[in-house]
């Protein structure tokens, strides 16, 4: 298996933020985690996929650099 790459990475990212953005809230209702947690998950992920976003647009700025 190849190492997952930045652009993999955060694709994966974003789909987390879908799937915890749409769990979530039952999870609440059902009393398996505060409403407290699910919003501080939910921002932490949100966070990860914001700086893969700009972790991804750096190195591929670097990138064209070096095929220009």
């Amino acid at each position: 298996m190849k190492t997952p790459t930045i652009a993999d990475q955060y694709a994966c990212a974003q789909r987390e933020v879908k799937m915890r953005a749409h769990y979530y809230p039952r999870w609440v209702k059902e009393l398996r985690m505060t409403q407290h947690e699910a919003t501080q998950e939910l921002e932490t992920m949100r966070a990860i996929v914001a700086t893969l976003g700009r972790l991804l647009e750096e190195t591929s700025g670097q990138q064209a650099l070096f095929h220009s």
